[in-house]
């Protein structure tokens, strides 16, 4: 299964352990093939920024 996860369950599994945080953790273990584009990771870096 081919997995795309939008900026929320990112920013969601960073500050709070919960299932965003177990959908990362799968993912890691390759139970499935996550991609990323850039236009997600930079919104992920901004969020991050302006929330510390």
């Amino acid at each position: 299964m081919r997995v795309v996860f939008d900026t929320n369950v990112y920013f969601a599994a960073f500050v709070a352990e919960g299932i965003c945080a177990r959908l990362i953790r799968r993912a890691r273990k390759r139970e499935f093939e996550l991609f990323l584009c850039h236009v997600i990771t930079r919104e992920f870096s901004t969020k991050l920024k302006y929330r510390l």
